[in-house]
């Protein structure tokens, strides 16, 4: 949809995982700046408190859905950021992470991803939140 390449030019280290170096993205079009995203109900309580693997695909999911809000879809990520919260999340959001990436970058080639482990997010239950940057087709 926005034509956005994701590269791993020669220059750079090996990718360790589901990510890009590089977003290069095409001129024109729309910013739009994802707010960090984590898996809350309507009332503020946590979805799946504590339990990393639920809250990812809530997460996404959400994403997709605010994506397709303003007219875009996945295809127009420039770059995502995760917080997760304790190093020892990290195994079960990787596996979590990678089922959705499946779903939602069919291709296999994945937007520039940091990640970024936190003692705590502002909620209670809440183990992983994503925020992230996006372009929209002019």
């Amino acid at each position: 949809m926005s034509a956005i390449q994701y590269l791993n030019p020669p220059s750079a280290p090996r990718v360790f995982g589901s990510y890009s170096h590089l977003s290069v993205v095409p001129a024109g079009g729309r910013p739009v700046y994802l707010a960090g995203q984590v898996a809350m109900d309507d009332q503020g309580a946590a979805i799946g408190p504590g339990d990393i693997a639920a809250q990812v695909p809530v997460i996404y999911e959400n994403i997709g859905r605010m994506l397709g809000d303003v007219g875009g879809d996945f295809s127009c990520i420039c770059s995502l950021t995760t917080f997760v919260v304790g190093e020892g999340t990290l195994a079960a959001f990787h596996r979590a992470r990678d089922a959705v990436y499946r779903r939602i970058f069919p291709g296999g080639t994945y937007p520039p991803h940091a990640l970024i482990v936190v003692a705590g997010l502002y909620r209670e239950g809440l183990v992983v939140e994503v925020q992230g940057v996006a372009r929209l087709p002019p």
